[in-house]
């Protein structure tokens, strides 16, 4: 039933005009509006008799989120520390494990968090960051920055190219885009959206998945495939599991963000192999791209599951 129709019916049962209950609605909005803005968050306002009805700081939020892509973006700028930035950015995510674990601890609203869709959502991104350690920092042999040599020589395969095709830049930025601004938008949106959270999900099982996949096909480790197993799969499916104890979950959501996430790898390769063997698109828009993807789930967001 639409809100017309509803006006409409309530008009025919009363005897009032469609005008004076569409009043009546928009005193209850403003008054509910006026409540949540008292307590400064999310609010249920309750209609004695009828429920309650959830209002959710859209506006607010929305200036966190945005506040958000402008830090990220940030990293990128040439201030003198880029050069340092692409190097060393996986041990500033180290540093950052603790802060992010007290926030998902903190800021969850079920007891106990374990149920907690924004508690699972902090776990998906810790257990990225230690992802991106062993495979851009130090994997499991001891081997520095071992990811970028074991995905070049793969690509030096597929394309039968005898040059890197990817760059410690790109590298950079996959991860600062596709992990980090979609994890920390998945935690500052999770109050109004659960849609960043499920992408940020999918991107974990995707990659889990990948990884786990080519070490199998080709019988030998691969960095990032220990973190894959021991973190990536079981923190995704129990993310997923609380997911699908909420009420209101939807699948239409779920394999809209898996799409999402196939379509983020499916880029993230093919890029890079356009930028440095077809020499197609430059770096920058390959980099763009890659940016418009990480912020399509806050755009694209939905009413939340609430956790």
């Amino acid at each position: 039933m639409t809100q017309a129709e509803l006006i409409q019916d309530i008009a025919d049962a009363t005897g009032m005009t469609k005008t004076d209950v569409k009043k009546v609605f928009d005193s209850y909005k403003e008054i509910g509006y006026a409540h949540m803005k008292k307590l400064k968050t999310d609010a249920d306002f309750a209609l004695p008799g009828f429920g309650n009805i959830l209002y959710v700081m859209y506006r607010e939020r929305f200036s966190e989120c945005l506040a958000l892509i402008l830090f990220f973006g940030s990293l990128w700028l040439p201030m003198g520390q880029i050069d340092f930035l692409v190097e060393h950015w996986m041990k500033l995510g180290f540093y950052l494990i603790p802060f992010l674990f007290l926030i998902a601890w903190k800021d969850s609203s079920h007891k106990p968090r374990f149920r907690s869709l924004y508690f699972w959502t902090g776990m998906l991104l810790i257990s990225y960051i230690f992802h991106q350690i062993e495979e851009h920092w130090i994997d499991i042999y001891g081997n520095r920055y071992a990811f970028s040599a074991s995905m070049n020589e793969l690509l030096k395969g597929i394309t039968d190219s005898s040059d890197n095709l990817l760059s410690h830049e790109g590298i950079f930025v996959i991860n600062t885009t596709l992990v980090w601004l979609v994890g920390g938008g998945a935690l500052v949106a999770m109050h109004y959206s659960v849609f960043p959270a499920l992408c940020m999900a999918a991107i974990v099982l995707i990659n889990a998945i990948a990884h786990i996949g080519l070490a199998v096909a080709s019988w030998e480790y691969n960095p990032g495939t220990l973190t894959s197993i021991m973190l990536f799969l079981p923190v995704s499916l129990l993310f997923y599991k609380n997911y699908f104890l909420q009420k209101g979950e939807k699948l239409f959501l779920l394999y809209l963000s898996l799409g999402w996430s196939i379509l983020c790898h499916v880029v993230m390769v093919v890029g890079t192999i356009a930028v440095h063997h077809w020499g197609v698109i430059s770096e920058s828009l390959y980099f763009l791209a890659l940016f418009l993807l990480s912020i399509v789930p806050l755009l694209a967001s939905s009413p939340a599951v609430k956790s």
